[in-house]
């Protein structure tokens, strides 16, 4: 199995020169997809109406594949989650599936050797944002 690459494009707004902004992540390698329940997605939703540091927005404008084995999987939408911890930026792309539902993508930031991270410290990851939100500087949910 080869690396994909996933380039986000976002809408840029009236406060920035660019007309789009991008990011670009690099994607996970496994046998079985790392499933995202739906419970973080909610509990998030939920902490971002009592938490000002937790920002939901819709401003994904497109997603790009590239790379040698490009995956044949339709998405039915995409959800990117970023986030700050002791100034360490990470980042989760999501795609949905009607069969699967959410399963993890790709990571970010690109050059980050972390393509093979395994289910625990994700879901170790995602359990620390929403019981720990307090701890982190910034969390951005977009779709």
């Amino acid at each position: 199995m080869s690396l994909s690459v996933y380039k986000v494009i976002f809408k840029g707004n009236y406060e920035t020169k660019e007309k789009s902004l991008s990011l670009t992540f690099k994607s996970v390698l496994y046998e079985d997809p790392i499933k995202i329940p739906a419970k973080y997605i909610l509990g998030l939703k939920k902490l971002s109406e009592i938490n000002k540091n937790i920002v939901i927005i819709k401003n994904i404008d497109a997603i790009t594949q590239f790379g040698k084995d490009i995956s044949l999987i339709s998405y039915n939408y995409y959800l990117i989650l970023l986030f700050q911890f002791k100034n360490k930026k990470t980042g989760f792309l999501i795609g949905n599936t009607k069969k699967m539902g959410n399963i993890l993508i790709g990571i970010w930031p690109f050059n980050r050797e972390q393509t093979q991270i395994s289910k625990e410290k994700i879901y170790e990851k995602l359990d620390n944002i929403i019981n720990k939100a307090h701890e982190y500087s910034k969390i951005c949910l977009i779709n």
